[in-house]
């Protein structure tokens, strides 16, 4: 039976010899405390990562609202123009009657 570990293809009879090897090395009283090092990491590794999505989903949303009142701005410049030149073409003509 194989387990999937994160994202190394590791089978569980490698991780109980990784782990026997750990407690070997660092001893039973160790072992605790190194994996709360590690949970500690994780974690700060996770509010970095998502702190920095957060930023990219910000900065994102501010360039497609700029593109957004940029083409705003653009189609009332020119309805502005073509109400200016509809104007002027009305104003050509001689008064009716």
């Amino acid at each position: 039976m194989q387990l999937p570990f994160l994202i190394f293809d590791i089978s569980s009879g490698e991780l109980i010899l990784i782990l026997l090897v750990a407690l070997i090395l660092f001893g039973p009283k160790q072992i605790p405390a190194i994996a709360r090092s590690i949970g500690k990491g994780i974690n700060e590794l996770r509010k970095a990562s998502d702190q920095l999505k957060n930023e990219v989903i910000q900065e994102s949303n501010k360039i497609k609202t700029e593109i957004i009142q940029d083409d705003n701005n653009q189609n009332n410049m020119e309805n502005k123009e073509l109400i200016n030149q509809s104007e002027e073409h009305k104003n050509s003509f001689p008064p009716a009657g």
